[in-house]
C-alpha cells in the first residue's frame, strides 16, 4: 500500500489475499458468494489501494464488477449504483484510484469508465481504445490518462473526454 509498505494486497484467480506483515503471511480477504476472483492475464491490474488509507482498497473482477472496501477487505460494497459500471460482464484489465481519491477510474474490453466519489456515479470516458488492456494515471487528480489498446497507445489531457492516439 502506497501510505504503509507492510500491506500488501494479491489477487489471484482463487480471490484477493492481503499480508499486513510485507507478505511474510497472508490471509484471504471476505469473498462474499465468490464474487471476488480475477482472471490471468486479462486482470492485472485490478487492484488499487488508497494512497492515504491502506485499509480503502478497491478492486474490479473477472466478471466486470467493481467493489469497494474500507476496512481491508472485511466487507465489500459495489460502487455507485451499477455492479457491472462498463455495462459488460468482461474482466476489469485495470483499477486506478486518483492520489487525493476522488476519482476511481476503471477499463475491460468494453471501455474506460470513471466514478466520483463526490457525485456518486459513473461516468463512460467515450473515444479511448477498446479493448482496453491497460491504463495508467499520469498525474495526481486523473486528468492525464493513458490507455493501451491491442495495437495503440491513447492518450487523455483532460480527464477521459478526449483522447487522441500514438502515431
Amino acid at each position: 500500500a502506497p501510505s504503509d509498505s507492510m500491506v500488501v494486497y494479491a489477487a489471484t484467480k482463487g480471490g484477493l489475499f492481503i499480508s499486513r506483515d510485507a507478505g511474510a503471511s497472508w490471509s484471504p480477504v471476505n469473498n462474499p458468494n465468490g464474487d471476488i476472483t480475477f482472471a490471468r492475464p486479462e486482470s492485472h491490474h485490478s487492484v488499487a489501494v488508497d494512497f492515504q488509507d491502506p485499509n480503502h482498497v478497491c478492486i474490479g473482477t473477472a466478471k466486470g464488477a467493481v467493489f469497494c472496501s474500507d476496512d481491508g477487505g472485511k466487507t465489500w460494497g459495489i460502487v455507485g449504483a451499477q455492479r457491472e459500471p462498463l455495462t459488460s460482464t468482461t474482466s476489469v484489465t485495470t483499477v486506478a484510484l486518483t492520489r487525493d481519491g476522488t476519482y476511481l477510474v476503471v477499463s475491460s474490453a468494453a471501455g474506460i469508465a470513471r466514478f466520483s466519489f463526490s457525485a456518486m456515479a459513473w461516468e463512460p470516458l467515450e473515444g479511448g481504445p477498446r479493448p482496453v488492456t491497460d491504463l495508467a494515471l499520469v498525474d495526481d487528480a486523473g486528468s492525464e490518462i493513458l490507455a493501451a489498446g491491442q495495437t495503440w497507445l491513447y492518450m487523455s489531457l483532460d480527464g477521459g473526454r478526449s483522447w487522441s492516439r500514438s502515431s
